[in-house]
């Protein structure tokens, strides 16, 4: 049955949200290496407390961000599912 409904998409459909989801990959693989390497300078510093709490939160919008694009991916890909079975 996937596979029906995955042939019923249109492929330039397809690829756009396979491309989609590679950026989205890049984008976190970005964020999880900035948030390692801020947190490696807090480290170092005398004050790291403060400096740790700013870097989880830079991060952790950095995070929603790519969540709410995905979301957003995931929501066409299920809206092209519903309209291939009409």
């Amino acid at each position: 049955m996937a596979q029906s409904e995955a042939s019923a998409d249109p492929p330039s459909a397809r690829t756009e949200r396979e491309v989609q989801r590679q950026v989205l990959a890049r984008e976190q693989a970005q964020a999880d290496a900035q948030y390692q390497a801020e947190q490696a300078r807090c480290r170092q510093r005398f004050a790291e407390t403060d400096c740790m709490r700013d870097a989880q939160q830079r991060y952790n919008r950095a995070r929603a961000e790519i969540r709410r694009k995905e979301v957003l991916v995931n929501d066409d890909e299920r809206s092209a599912r519903v309209d291939a079975k009409r």
